[in-house]
């Protein structure tokens, strides 16, 4: 994930104007990937890591809820794209792209209404795009690379020194659990 972030930060500073679109592309679709893939793997990973506290669960309770334990998931994914959309929000506002980014919405809803044709509507969002700093896109990309890296690696030290169930526990956990049920056969 650091990796494809990097490239994203590195590849969208030096390649703009400097390499052929296609070239450009090729390089965002690769580091996308790279980001994607290794989102993907996080996530399946903390996936298991909640179905193994189903396990746990019953280990230290002697109860096991596995109703309760997979509806957090829902519910993390949305309490996730929630705080994503805050996030957004308040970088928009502190580098001051919601004034650029209304004004864009502006133009394309005149345009979507036929008061401006498509030659006026490209200029004029030229006009406003021209209009921003080099700072704000600046800020705008390392809000886009050096946030997500931060909350991964909390995420991912979390994950590594918080979370106990590892290969041995795991292992020991469902034979004390099996020995409770042979003890306490259920009725």
């Amino acid at each position: 994930i650091i990796i494809g972030y990097l490239l994203f930060f590195v590849f969208g500073s030096i390649l703009p104007g400097r390499a052929p679109v296609p070239v450009q592309l090729a390089m965002l679709c690769v580091e996308a990937f790279i980001i994607g893939f290794g989102q993907t793997l996080f996530y399946m990973i903390t996936t298991i890591n909640m179905a193994n506290t189903i396990e746990y669960n019953e280990y230290k309770t002697g109860s096991r809820d596995e109703a309760i334990i997979f509806s957090l998931r829902p519910f993390m994914a949305k309490l996730g794209s929630a705080l994503q959309q805050v996030i957004i929000t308040v970088t928009y506002i502190l580098i001051g792209m919601i004034a650029i980014t209304n004004s864009i919405s502006e133009i394309e809803n005149n345009s979507a209404m036929d008061i401006i044709d498509e030659s006026t509507k490209a200029s004029q969002i030229a006009d406003v795009l021209n209009k921003a700093s080099p700072n704000m896109a600046v800020w705008l990309r390392v809000c886009m690379v050096v946030l997500p890296i931060a909350l991964f690696l909390a995420s991912f030290f979390v994950m590594r020194y918080k979370v106990k169930i590892d290969e041995k526990t795991y292992e020991n956990m469902l034979n004390k659990i099996e020995a409770r049920r042979i003890e306490t056969p259920e009725e």
